[in-house]
């Protein structure tokens, strides 16, 4: 007989018995690395989105623009907005990389510390056996 015991089976059963809600999975729920990821990638997209529109409303002198610059700031607005996008994508790329090494590294952790459980609790047996 073991001396430890096996992590209990239905240990999301009792996170909702004692706090009457599932616990939170998938894309929803929000974890600091992905809010860290997003705010790397996004904010300084962002910074350089509003300089270039405060540099265009600076040069902007309010007449009525030709046809060639007004599609040429247009043109600026989408690839703004699609550089955002594109970081906001990237940080969740980022994130799920992440969290995969971290759920693969967590499974071989987990078998290195029960195949020590099991050699500790056999090293202990040996010890009881040879005090008898």
């Amino acid at each position: 007989m073991p001396d430890f015991f096996e992590p209990a089976a239905g240990a999301d059963r009792r996170d909702v018995q004692r706090y009457d809600r599932t616990p939170a999975y998938g894309r929803h729920r929000q974890t600091g690395m992905r809010v860290v990821h997003l705010s790397i990638s996004v904010l300084p997209a962002a910074v350089v989105a509003l300089l270039g529109a405060v540099a265009v409303a600076v040069l902007y002198d309010g007449g009525a623009l030709p046809r060639p610059t007004r599609i040429v700031l247009v043109a600026a607005a989408l690839g703004a907005v699609t550089v955002l996008l594109a970081a906001a994508w990237a940080a969740d790329a980022a994130t799920r990389r992440v969290e995969r090494q971290r759920a693969q590294g967590a499974g071989r952790d987990l078998e290195a510390v029960r195949r020590r459980l099991g050699e500790l609790a056999f090293l202990a047996a040996r010890g009881r056996r040879e005090l008898r």
